[in-house]
């Protein structure tokens, strides 16, 4: 359900500023690393 809201907000975010859907799909792949990002700094810390 969180990745569902943050989705919902970069679409928000997408249909404020009138972009086109290549910056959604951008966004989500952004997303997608800096979540990936933490879980490998999370895990690193607890090594």
């Amino acid at each position: 359900k969180k990745l569902n809201k943050q989705h919902s907000i970069y679409i928000g975010y997408s249909e404020s500023f009138n972009c086109s859907r290549s910056t959604e799909i951008v966004l989500g792949i952004f997303s997608c690393l800096l979540c990936w990002y933490k879980f490998w700094m999370d895990r690193l810390e607890h090594v």
